[in-house]
């Protein structure tokens, strides 16, 4: 990812033989190399930090998020969420899945029965959100979200119906989630992460899980689909004032990207809210493609 207000540096994980998953920031200017001890999940907006978490864990119980290179699963007291500190090379754990299992007074949790996934500050803050999941007596993964009060050292259960996905900032406070609510209606919902209040979106044209994100000025959402049954993903835009879902590809899905080598189009937009980048397979191999949406 780009260092925050940034024209020319990158972030991105590696791997070295002596040290295991790393971090390098990579200056496409000077091309002068960084590197931290630590892989990243997500960076803080000074860029003085990140988050991270255990890749190995995430691969091997979520097939396709993680890392495959390291077979192994720390115990649950010394695995969790770290925070790296880029100025003094310095980490920390924040939260062991341990404390977390605690929290939810759960007994005799099993180290391959629970994981962390989707890391995100929020904006202009030191505290944090994050996907817990955990195997039920079915073999099948409850999620819940949570809040980390960073100042307080303090964990706050914001969903805990079971299903919660992707998610992104309608605003410093508030969250734009697809996730499943109390009264067991499974839809977007607008989530404050100070009060945990949900409320309904009222966009009905736009009903299914995505990769959401909005223009700057709030007025459009940019989505996509998983393949149907013919291969087919769909990106399109979203018009909140008019209530309209607008096609902008069909792209098609070889059936070789599949369960963990899948590729959803994770459309993202660039600063100035007028073209997106997505991640595609349409050509027969992995690239990005960009749009141009509005001139």
């Amino acid at each position: 990812q780009w260092l925050n207000n940034s024209n020319e540096e990158i972030i991105f994980n590696s791997y070295s033989d002596d040290i295991g998953y790393v971090t390098l920031k990579y200056n496409l200017n000077t091309e002068e190399t960084e590197t931290y001890n630590l892989p990243t999940y997500c960076l803080h907006n000074e860029n003085d930090k990140f988050l991270s978490l255990n890749f190995q864990r995430l691969q091997k119980l979520a097939l396709g998020y993680g890392y495959p290179i390291i077979d192994s699963l720390n115990e649950l007291s010394e695995d969790g969420v770290w925070e790296y500190n880029t100025k003094t090379n310095s980490l920390k754990i924040l939260i062991s899945l341990l404390d977390v299992i605690n929290f939810l007074g759960i007994k005799n949790a099993k180290s391959d029965s629970c994981y962390i996934n989707h890391l995100e500050y929020i904006p202009n803050s030191d505290d944090f959100i994050f996907i817990f999941r955990t195997l039920n007596k079915d073999g099948l993964f409850y999620s819940r979200l949570f809040k980390y009060n960073a100042k307080e050292s303090q964990l706050v259960l914001l969903i805990d119906t079971g299903h919660v996905s992707h998610f992104c900032w309608f605003s410093d406070i508030v969250l734009f989630i697809y996730a499943t609510n109390d009264d067991g209606v499974k839809s977007f919902f607008y989530l404050d992460v100070l009060t945990g209040e949900m409320t309904n979106y009222e966009g009905d044209s736009m009903i299914e899980d995505g990769h959401p994100s909005f223009t700057r000025d709030k007025k459009f959402i940019i989505n996509d689909t998983y393949p149907n049954t013919k291969r087919i993903q769909f990106l399109y835009l979203y018009d909140n004032e008019l209530n309209k879902r607008i096609s902008v590809d069909e792209l098609y899905s070889p059936f070789r990207y599949f369960d963990e080598n899948r590729c959803d189009l994770h459309p993202r937009w660039n600063n100035e809210s007028n073209s997106v980048a997505i991640d595609t397979t349409h050509t027969g191999k992995r690239t990005i493609r960009i749009y141009q949406i509005f001139n």
